[in-house]
């Protein structure tokens, strides 16, 4: 019964409601392996907007890597990567996303996910141009912020010309 509540309808039935996990959110990944595309991102925390922007991304073949340049570095036109400037505490986090010719919005809101400090990456590369999504489950606060530091690191590097 951990997880659900029972509570009584104005009909007086009995309704169940699955309660929702909370979450640290602690990055947002977007990876475009197609043509160029926009990726519109709405991050909620506990049902508010904490994040919203669009992203270009331009496609993969577009982008010359003589250097084999981490892929995370600012430089790199198919991938962002976006660091919390919201509240990381325990809370309900969703994504909603879409591309820029799509008018449904899609949706995805880590109910299913039981980690509590977790990642998303939002990939674009399938033929019909979707996007799809997938959750990274960190067993800690520290391995999360192990991903964002490499990311900062990489991007620090490649500005002094010394990414490996």
């Amino acid at each position: 019964m951990i997880g659900m509540t029972a509570t009584t309808g104005s009909t007086g039935r009995l309704q169940l409601n699955t309660l929702t996990r909370k979450h640290k959110l602690w990055y947002i990944e977007l990876r475009n392996a197609l043509n160029s595309v926009a990726v519109d991102l709405r991050v909620y925390r506990n049902q508010s907007i904490v994040h919203e922007d669009r992203y270009e991304l331009d496609g993969v073949e577009s982008y010359e890597n003589p250097n084999n340049v981490a892929r995370y570095v600012a430089d790199v036109p198919y991938v962002r990567f976006r660091k919390p400037t919201w509240d990381t505490d325990l809370a309900q986090f969703a994504l909603e996303y879409k591309l820029a010719h799509q008018t449904e919005w899609n949706r995805e809101s880590f109910d299913d996910i039981e980690t509590q400090n977790i990642g998303a990456t939002i990939s674009v590369g399938s033929r019909n141009h979707d996007a799809e999504i997938r959750v990274h489950e960190h067993e800690s606060e520290a391995d999360a912020q192990e991903i964002i530091e490499y990311v900062e690191n990489e991007r620090e590097n490649h500005s002094n010309g010394t990414s490996t």
